[in-house]
C-alpha cells in the first residue's frame, strides 16, 4: 500500500513537472546600452526589451517640483562577462541586476543627496520599453498592457496614470484646485492601482513582459516609445539617508496571468 502510494505521488511530481515545463522561460541575458541595460532571452536575439534607466523625477524626489526631469548619461555602466549580472552608478543611485530565467531581479539603492526631505509620495521613473527606431522590438510593439487594479489584472488604456491606492488622497492634495502639473500629458485615472506591476502581452499572445517594484508611486505608459512606466517610490526619505527597493524584470513564454502569478510569489 505505502509502495502505491509513492508510485503514484511520484507520477503527480513526473506531470507536474512536465507540465510546468510547457512554459518554462528560455533563460535571459543582460547587455549594456548607451541610456541604460537589456535583456534578451537566450536563443533569441529578436526578444529584447530595454530598460532607460531613468527619465523622471515625481513629487521633490532628488529636485524639487511635481515632476523634474531625469538623465541617463551621469551613470556608469558594467555588465558582466557572462551578461548574467549588470551594475548601473551614480553618485547618488546604484542599481544592480541579476538574469533569472524569466527575466531580471533588480536592486536599487537611493540616496537623498540633495538640500531638502523627501516626502512620502517621492518617486523616479524609470522607462521600460521595446526599443526604439532600429531596436525596435516589433513583438511588444503594442498595447496589449496591464496593470493590478482591485479585483485583478485591469487594461492600461491611452496615457492615463494611475496612482498607488495607499497614496491617492496625498497625491490629489499636492496637486490642489489646479490639478498636476503633467495632467496634460498624463490624465490622472479615477482607477488606483494595488500593486506596483505593468504587464505587456506580445502581438501573438505567446510571450510577457513585464516590470515591477515592491514600493511604487504610479503606473503609467503608451508613450512615444510603447514603454512601461513603474513610478519607484522612494520616499519619505531624510536628507543623508539612503533607501533599498527591489525591482523585476519579467520576459518569458506565457501571458500576463502568469507573470501576475510570479509578481504575486515575489512581492
Amino acid at each position: 500500500m505505502v509502495r502505491s502510494v509513492a508510485y503514484g505521488v511520484f507520477g503527480v511530481l513526473v506531470v507536474a513537472a512536465l507540465g510546468a515545463g510547457v512554459r518554462q522561460a528560455p533563460g535571459v541575458r543582460l547587455f549594456q546600452w548607451e541610456e541604460g541595460l537589456g535583456l534578451e532571452a537566450a536563443g533569441r536575439p529578436d526578444m529584447k526589451m530595454y530598460l532607460r534607466f531613468y527619465e523622471w523625477n515625481l513629487f521633490d524626489a532628488v529636485e524639487s517640483g511635481q515632476q523634474t526631469r531625469a538623465g541617463f548619461a551621469r551613470f556608469k555602466r558594467n555588465v558582466s562577462p557572462d551578461r548574467q549580472t549588470a551594475e548601473l552608478t551614480s553618485d547618488d543611485m546604484r542599481l544592480t541586476a541579476e538574469a533569472e530565467p524569466d527575466g531580471a531581479t533588480l536592486r536599487l539603492t537611493v540616496s537623498n543627496r540633495s538640500d531638502h526631505d523627501w516626502p512620502d509620495a517621492a518617486g523616479i521613473i524609470p522607462c521600460f520599453t521595446p526599443g526604439v527606431q532600429s531596436l525596435a522590438n516589433p513583438a511588444f510593439a503594442n498595447k496589449n498592457s496591464f496593470f493590478l487594479g482591485r479585483d485583478g489584472l485591469v487594461q492600461l488604456y491611452e496615457r492615463e496614470i494611475h496612482f498607488a491606492h495607499e497614496l491617492r488622497e496625498a497625491v490629489d492634495a499636492l496637486g490642489g484646485e489646479k490639478g498636476l502639473a503633467f495632467s496634460d500629458k498624463w490624465a490622472t485615472s479615477p482607477v488606483d492601482a494595488t500593486g506596483g506591476l505593468l504587464a505587456r502581452e506580445s502581438n501573438d499572445r505567446r510571450w510577457v513582459t513585464g516590470i515591477a517594484w515592491e514600493r511604487f508611486v504610479s503606473v503609467q505608459g503608451h508613450n512615444f516609445w510603447d514603454c512601461l512606466h513603474v513610478c519607484v517610490r522612494v520616499g519619505p526619505l531624510r536628507r543623508g539617508e539612503s533607501r533599498t527597493v527591489r525591482g523585476r524584470l519579467y520576459l518569458f513564454r506565457g501571458d500576463r496571468n502568469d507573470c501576475l502569478r510570479r509578481y504575486r510569489a515575489e512581492f
